[in-house]
């Protein structure tokens, strides 16, 4: 009986921690563009994404895709721990469909990390 109650515990805990738990270490350039990407609603494509190029140690170059996966849209990011702030740049972005927003902001999470989907499919 201890041992149902301890798979149910860990059932339930699993999920909550995965979408409450903020990112463990520094976040990498992967886990940064689908912080963004989600946050700025951009379309997240499983089999292609661009990691954030780092430009100096707080500053990256993010390459997201557009709300409808046919066109891309250029941010720079700050990142300050695991939270960001990103602001749309206008050169070099082929937006098709509805505009993302000029600026965002967020945090990177558990989940931005591990992407088990991304993974294993």
């Amino acid at each position: 009986m201890k041992r149902a109650g301890l798979l149910v515990s860990i059932l339930v805990a699993a999920p909550v921690a995965y979408f409450t738990l903020p990112a463990v270490g520094t976040p990498s350039g992967a886990a940064l563009n689908h912080s963004l990407t989600q946050r700025a609603e951009g379309m997240i494509l499983l089999d292609d994404s661009y990691p954030c190029v780092p430009r100096d140690r707080r500053t990256f170059t993010c390459e997201i895709y557009d709300s409808r996966g046919s066109g891309l849209v250029l941010y720079s990011v700050s990142l300050a721990g695991r939270c960001w702030r990103a602001r749309k740049l206008g050169t070099g972005s082929h937006e098709e469909g509805p505009p993302l927003p000029r600026r965002s902001q967020g945090c990177v999470s558990l989940r931005d990390q591990m992407r088990p989907l991304e993974r294993f499919l």
